[in-house]
């Protein structure tokens, strides 16, 4: 099984959340590719360890609502795998209480909601 995490959907996310927020400036575009580079790698890391059938591709969306302080305060599966048993699965990795990055310090709003776009592949033949 090989996981992607759609990397170019979660950084247009934080883009556009950043832009909504004018106090992140001209910096916040940088300040929020950053967040998404350290995000990134401890999403998949986390996720990777889910079991899926090795013969089905799984897409998901996950929602994390994330403190100012990198506190996941809640996930959700904004899109479903079709599979309830693997999309608690994959919820469980990402907890309340999760402790990831810092939001950057420019960004003002004390929470932010992103969308990660999780794909589950099946691997490839021998």
């Amino acid at each position: 099984m090989k996981l992607k995490l759609a990397a170019a959907c979660l950084l247009a996310t934080i883009a556009f959340q950043a832009k909504a927020h004018p106090s992140c400036g001209e910096g916040g575009r940088n300040a929020f590719r950053e967040y998404k580079d350290k995000l990134q790698p401890m999403i998949s890391a986390r996720v990777r360890s889910v079991r899926s059938d090795a013969s089905i591709e799984r897409i998901n969306i996950v929602s994390l609502s994330i403190r100012k302080d990198g506190v996941v305060m809640s996930s959700e599966i904004a899109k479903s795998s079709g599979s309830p048993q693997f999309d608690a699965k994959l919820l469980s990795m990402l907890p309340a209480g999760l402790q990831l990055p810092p939001l950057p310090a420019c960004y003002k709003p004390n929470l932010i909601t992103l969308m990660f776009p999780i794909r589950f592949r099946p691997a490839p033949p021998l």
